[in-house]
């Protein structure tokens, strides 16, 4: 046999790789979810508004024999979360926000019910509960729970805000028709409308997972055009019915809560401050893996994947060195930045970095663990030690100054849609683990 031959399997693996390198290397960057240029600088006078749709509850347990099984330790849920939720509840948010927690609540409760039914009576009493809390819910109250966090959100950005009558702008979005804003002051308008909350476990190995989507809409008041609409999107950590039950539901009242505060951030900077990377394309980073954004120096992300044991450990979860660790980041504006926009690159000033971090709970992000804002490096070692033995997930983005305006870029991830319409950290974020 001809020694200069690699055997079939060995090249077969490469011919895999290359195409694998070369089709993520062509892969058409999406475009970008935020207003054109001359839109944002001409948005004037804002009022924020809820809209009128209904938000929509689904769920999957009803496929999923593992969680079915799971919700036996749900029955705090039965008492819809009790005092104790309602306690923890505060602001002008606590309205809305239990009327969306009481709606989970009740299809929670449902499965609890029909954990000894037949797969086709559980059917029913799913489609049951879903369809009278789409029923019955408030529309308005929810959608006002989202509206105040989008104001709250653009004011501390700087956005010049109108006050408008609740009564009226309430008449208006429900016919989607703003001219009559215009005569009082208003020169755009926000429309924020909460979609949908679905809780699923198909894809998540039993554990269940909390998804809630939001759009907003910019419309020009005097002639009601649309000048932009966007799809924002939670998604929680992966818990048991158990777990999302325990202590009267305090994780799903957390979740809920970060939802409404990371989707409103979402929609204001995305609207106001967002300055996309002028190089679109994907950048090889490790294994298989491209980065979208400032890309990751230390520690290192070599593999696109999110498991446990063999692979996932030897190449996914690269270990630090400290339960305090310096993590690195490349600097901005980037070289690639530089050459596809030089003129606006050379004039980027002020230039600073933010940075989340959030603890791995069954193989995606958990509740966030530690974030900073204008760091003045392209490096940070962490000021709270981490938990030895523990992974977590990462993302750096910079901030800065360009003609005098306060601009962020997008996320830094390793998937080209979840720049900035996917809350962060999420499971495409950079990762690494914490040593014993």
């Amino acid at each position: 046999m001809n020694s200069g031959r690699r055997p079939l399997c060995n090249r077969v693996v490469a011919m895999v790789m290359l195409m694998a390198l070369a089709a993520c290397a062509a892969f058409p960057p999406p475009p970008s979810a935020i207003p054109e240029p001359e839109v944002r600088a001409a948005l004037g006078r804002v009022a924020v508004i809820a809209g009128s749709d209904v938000l929509q509850v689904d769920t999957d347990f009803v496929d999923s024999k593992v969680a079915v099984a799971s919700s036996r330790g749900a029955d705090a849920l039965l008492t819809c979360l009790g005092e104790a939720a309602i306690r923890g509840c505060h602001g002008p948010m606590c309205g809305p926000m239990m009327v969306v927690i009481l709606g989970v609540c009740g299809v929670f409760g449902t499965v609890v019910a029909i954990s000894d039914s037949t797969p086709a009576a559980g059917a029913a009493l799913i489609a049951g509960s879903e369809q009278a809390f789409n029923s019955a819910v408030d529309a308005q109250a929810i959608q006002r729970g989202l509206q105040t966090a989008v104001a709250d959100a653009a004011k501390g950005a700087g956005t010049p805000l109108v006050e408008v009558d609740r009564n009226l702008t309430q008449v208006a979005a429900a016919a989607k028709d703003y001219q009559v804003l215009a005569a009082r002051g208003v020169d755009t308008v926000v429309e924020t409308t909460l979609r949908r909350i679905s809780t699923s476990a198909r894809d998540y190995g039993g554990f269940v997972v909390l998804r809630i989507e939001a759009r907003a809409r910019l419309v020009r008041a005097h002639d009601n055009r649309e000048l932009f609409s966007n799809d924002y999107l939670f998604v929680s950590e992966a818990r048991t019915l158990g777990e999302w039950a325990a202590r009267d539901g305090a994780a799903l009242l957390a979740a809920l809560t970060r939802a409404h505060a990371d989707l409103s951030e979402q929609m204001v900077e995305n609207t106001v401050m967002l300055h996309p990377f002028p190089y679109r394309a994907a950048r090889g980073i490790g294994f298989l893996t491209a980065s979208f954004g400032l890309a990751p120096e230390f520690p290192a992300t070599r593999f696109n994947m999110v498991s446990g044991g063999g692979i996932g450990e030897a190449f996914e979860w690269v270990s630090v060195d400290s339960v305090q660790p310096v993590l690195r980041w490349e600097s901005f504006p980037r070289t690639e930045d530089r050459a596809a926009a030089p003129a606006a690159m050379g004039r980027v000033a002020n230039v600073a970095y933010d940075l989340v971090v959030a603890r791995e709970e069954n193989y995606r992000p958990g509740a966030m663990v530690y974030r900073r804002t204008a760091i003045t490096d392209n490096s940070h070692r962490l000021g709270e030690p981490l938990q030895p033995g523990a992974k977590y997930f990462w993302s750096v983005r910079a901030r800065f100054e360009l003609d005098g305006r306060k601009h962020v870029t997008e996320w830094a991830s390793l998937h080209h849609g979840a720049r900035s319409a996917v809350s962060v950290p999420n499971v495409h974020s950079y990762r690494f683990s914490v040593p014993e």
